[in-house]
């Protein structure tokens, strides 16, 4: 037998080569069908953005702009932990990460006129005004001797901030909004700053959304991924899973390919001695908990007995690629 052991550790090697080389091939093709995606979006985004712009003002749309899922994450991670927004034990939860952010300000400026007073008789006209310290109030009364003739204006900017949370799935989302009143004050030096008020309370907030579901197809089987392995004699080795039920079906991990398990005993002298096999392993446990590990079974031949004895082994798997 051992004269066709080159033969066989060629085929094996073949065999890996060629399931690394498919992997490889399958990343190059999901990201090169992202990329065009995104192109395509972001063509027909440009294309429509002088209209969208055109009804910001009138329908209260927002100038919307695609970012990575991890900016959204780094850049606002910290503002939801100073705003102490009351959802600490969701996110302990679910894992709750922001998913979108929104932000605008809304300015009021509006005049009432007319409102009533009551005074007693005075002889000729009185003439009242008044304006509240921020300058943000005013009122004027031509004649406190008449009514009706009172004019109350007021301007207010108010600035709206909305955050979605959202679990690793985006099954579970929640969107929290704050409104805040901004106060401008004028410094001794003439320069205006602004100064953001205490949340102001809302009365009614609507959240609708729908989960983004990925369509699984039944060719997502095939997924090859490398491994690692220590099997039941602690002799690490490596493989390839060619294949995965659980991409397609929910907790059903069980996959298989081929492995090399390495003989470490009186290493080197004994490396003819280790076991080139199939295996089958179960992932822990997707969907339910998401891992890299793996639990399996293998059966295998040694090197230098190829296909003279055979050998059962346990395996703790450790995949190398998602």
């Amino acid at each position: 037998m051992k004269k066709y052991l080159p033969h066989a550790l060629a085929a094996l090697f073949f065999i890996s080569s060629a399931a690394l080389f498919a992997f490889v091939l399958d990343i190059r093709r999901e990201l090169s069908e992202t990329r065009t995606a995104l192109a395509a979006q972001t063509a027909y985004i440009s294309g429509q953005k002088a209209d969208i712009q055109k009804a910001n003002t009138k329908l209260g749309l927002a100038e919307s702009a695609i970012v990575s899922k991890d900016t959204i994450i780094k850049k606002y991670e910290s503002d939801i932990e100073a705003l102490n927004l009351e959802v600490s034990d969701l996110r302990a939860k679910v894992n709750a990460q922001p998913k979108s952010r929104d932000s605008g300000t809304i300015i009021i400026y509006q005049e009432v006129p007319g409102g009533t007073q009551d005074t007693g008789s005075k002889d000729g006209a009185t003439t009242y005004s008044w304006i509240d310290p921020t300058g943000r109030f005013h009122l004027i009364d031509p004649d406190i001797a008449k009514s009706g003739n009172e004019n109350f204006s007021y301007k207010l900017k108010i600035r709206v901030t909305g955050y979605v949370l959202a679990d690793p799935t985006g099954t579970i989302q929640a969107r929290q909004v704050i409104a805040q009143e901004i106060i401008e004050r004028t410094n001794s030096d003439g320069s205006v700053s602004e100064e953001l008020g205490s949340p102001l309370p809302i009365e009614n907030n609507i959240y609708e959304y729908s989960p983004q579901k990925i369509e699984r197809k039944i060719s997502d089987i095939i997924r090859p991924r490398a491994y690692a392995l220590f099997d039941t004699s602690l002799n690490p080795g490596f493989g390839v899973e060619l294949f995965n039920f659980g991409n397609y079906f929910d907790y059903f991990n069980i996959g298989a390919g081929p492995f090399i398990s390495i003989e470490t005993s009186g290493f080197p002298a004994n490396l003819q001695g280790s076991l080139l096999g199939i295996g089958a392993q179960y992932t822990l446990v997707p969907p339910l908990v998401s891992t890299n590990i793996g639990i399996g079974i293998g059966v295998s031949t040694p090197a230098d007995d190829f296909l003279g004895r055979f050998v059962v082994t346990g395996n703790i798997i450790f995949y190398l690629t998602n």
